[in-house]
């Protein structure tokens, strides 16, 4: 469990100008943030002569609840009271607050198989759960699965001239769909009527159009490379190209202002993003002596990305988000050059 307190306030004392127009001002925060995580792991590892297996369980449960107090108050009787926010002091106060939850249940099985170190194949399914989404869309079931040959580990490589310059080598890939747990709100499912004053009366208003056919927002992930080592292991070569295709992302779409929902936008989901990349990195024991070794690294990455469905787009002060272009795309006036 975590529970973080925070307490902030200010204040309008007589040594500042604005004092005299508000005889006195305070306003103070109570922000409390709570988050408990309670797990289960089981572990299975076997071997069988060259065959080796290994396997997780795993079951996890998190909640977490954020709460904020807002207390202020002017026109205090005594510049005395002014950091004190004490009862009948003060003749104008306010008041305010929010309060939200969310919870995540999460159901884990991986396991793993290899053969004489030099075969590896590995596969995993999750089942998730969380109270963003209305309940008939609410879990969600994601794969992966990875394999990889150790090619320097065959009796050819062992037995060729090549083993005495390149070491190791290892060709690897997986393929994964994760699901996105951080929604933008707690309750976008649901219709929200939020507090409202009336005149001097205190009331409900309608203030979110909830969507219950809300879905996982998911990402796909394709990762395939290989690694080498030189020299006996004292120089190393990796090398890797991924790609993430971001689907059914959350976005507020604009609806008809005949229909009279709030803001005149509901949630759906949407937008679609795409990424990918190349990683590159160069290593190894430039010196070595019995008391002096010198090691160094070089690594070289790249990342590409395109907006293939936004609702409109989204201009920011230097940069917008607009379909077919990269995240946060420069964007500003040109100018003639005078």
């Amino acid at each position: 469990a975590d529970v973080n307190l925070m307490e902030d306030s200010y204040s309008w004392a007589p040594e500042s100008g604005d004092w005299y127009g508000y005889k006195g001002l305070i306003n103070k925060n109570t922000i409390k943030r709570q988050r408990w995580n309670f797990q289960n792991i089981l572990t299975f590892n076997k071997s069988f002569g060259n065959h080796n297996v290994d396997a997780t369980a795993v079951a996890e449960w998190t909640n977490y609840t954020y709460s904020r107090v807002n207390a202020g108050a002017r026109e205090f009787s005594d510049a005395f009271f002014v950091d004190k926010l004490i009862s009948s002091t003060y003749v104008t106060q306010s008041s305010g607050g929010d309060w939200t939850t969310n919870g995540l249940a999460s159901y884990i099985f991986r396991a793993n198989y290899n053969y004489n170190r030099i075969f590896y194949i590995g596969g995993s399914v999750r089942r998730d759960g969380i109270s963003n989404l209305h309940k008939d869309n609410r879990w969600g079931t994601f794969y992966g699965g990875s394999a990889a040959v150790r090619v320097s580990g065959l009796d050819f490589w062992k037995n060729s001239s090549i083993n005495n310059i390149i070491s190791d080598f290892r060709l690897r890939g997986s393929f994964a769909e994760v699901g996105n747990d951080r929604l933008s709100g707690n309750f976008m499912f649901n219709d929200i009527f939020a507090g409202q004053k009336y005149g001097d009366q205190s009331g409900l208003a309608y203030y979110q159009a909830g969507n219950a056919a809300l879905e996982w927002e998911k990402q796909k992930i394709t990762d395939f490379g290989f690694d080498m080592a030189f020299l006996n292991n004292r120089f190393n070569l990796v090398f890797a190209y991924w790609k993430k295709d971001n689907s059914d992302i959350v976005l507020n779409v604009p609806t008809p202002p005949s229909l009279g929902i709030p803001w005149n936008v509901i949630a759906q989901n949407y937008g679609e993003i795409s990424n990918d990349g190349i990683e590159l990195e160069i290593g190894g024991s430039v010196l070595r002596s019995k008391d002096f070794n010198w090691t160094t690294a070089f690594n070289f990455s790249t990342q590409s990305s395109e907006i293939k469905t936004l609702v409109n787009e989204i201009p920011y002060e230097h940069y917008i988000l607009r379909e077919g272009e990269s995240m946060n795309a420069l964007w500003g006036y040109r100018y003639a050059g005078v």
